[in-house]
C-alpha cells in the first residue's frame, strides 16, 4: 500500500513543544464542538461536564501518541493511519462506557455513546491527517531549501580554481626546465619529490592537515609523472 509520507522530519520546531501545543489545541477543539453538539441535542446538557473532560483527556493522550509516531521517522502508510483512527475510536468508546459506569448519576444509552465516539473519531482523523500534511509540507520545504543551497554553492571556488591554474603553469615550467637532465637524474628527482611529499594519501580528507597532505601528494605525483615521461 502506498506510503502517505516516507520519512517525516522533525523540522525546525521543537518536536516536544509542537506536540504539546497541537495536543492542547486538539483537546480544546474537541471539547468545544462536542459541548456544542450536546447542547444542540438537549437543552439540559451541561457545558462543563466531568465525564466529557475525562474522556477527552484520554483522546488527547491518543493524539499525542499519534504525533509521536509521526515524529519517529517511521513510514506512515494509509493502513497504519486508518488503524490509528479506528483503534482510537474504539478506545474512546470504551472510555465513555467506563466513565459512564463510574458516574451513574445520569447514564447514557449505548447508542448515544457510539454516536459521540464516532464524532470524536472524525475529529481525530481530521487532525491526524492535518498533522501528516503539515509535516510533509515541512519536509518538502526543507528539501527545496537544501537543493537551492547546493545549486547556489559553487563546486570549486574561484580562488581555488585560479590556484590550480597557477600550479599547472608551474609544473609545465619546471618540466621544461628539467628537460636538460639525464633520464636517470629525472627519475631520481621524481623519487625524491615523492619521498619528500609522502607516497600515500590519508583516507580522512575532511581534516585540514589531512587535506593539505593529500594535496601535496597529488601534486608530487603529477610532477613525478611528468619528469619520468620526458
Amino acid at each position: 500500500m502506498s506510503s502517505i509520507a516516507a520519512r517525516l522530519p522533525h523540522g525546525r520546531i521543537n518536536p516536544a513543544s509542537s506536540r504539546f501545543w497541537l495536543t492542547a489545541l486538539f483537546l480544546l477543539f474537541c471539547y468545544i464542538l462536542l459541548s456544542w453538539r450536546a447542547v444542540l441535542l438537549s437543552d439540559a446538557a451541561p457545558i462543563i461536564s466531568e465525564r466529557r473532560i475525562l474522556v477527552l483527556l484520554v483522546g488527547a493522550a491518543l493524539f499525542w501518541f499519534a504525533l509521536e509516531r509521526l515524529d519517529s521517522h517511521r513510514r506512515i502508510t494509509l493502513a497504519r493511519t486508518a488503524s490509528w483512527i479506528v483503534g482510537g475510536t474504539a478506545v474512546i468508546l470504551s472510555a465513555r462506557v467506563a466513565v459512564d459506569w463510574m458516574m451513574p448519576a445520569a447514564p447514557l444509552t449505548l447508542s448515544y455513546q457510539l454516536r459521540w465516539s464516532l464524532a470524536w473519531g472524525g475529529y481525530f482523523g481530521l487532525w491526524v491527517m492535518g498533522a501528516i500534511t503539515f509535516r510533509r509540507r515541512q519536509a518538502r520545504r526543507a528539501a527545496v531549501e537544501q537543493s537551492t543551497a547546493l545549486a547556489q554553492a559553487p563546486t570549486i571556488p574561484q580562488q581555488a580554481a585560479s590556484s590550480l591554474d597557477e600550479l599547472n603553469w608551474l609544473l609545465d615550467v619546471l618540466s621544461l626546465e628539467l628537460l636538460d637532465l639525464a633520464p636517470t637524474a629525472r627519475s631520481e628527482l621524481a623519487e625524491r619529490v615523492l619521498a619528500k611529499a609522502g607516497r600515500y594519501e590519508v583516507a580522512d580528507d575532511l581534516e585540514p592537515l589531512s587535506a593539505d597532505h593529500n594535496r601535496r601528494v597529488r601534486l608530487a605525483r603529477r610532477l613525478a609523472s611528468r619528469l619520468q615521461a620526458r
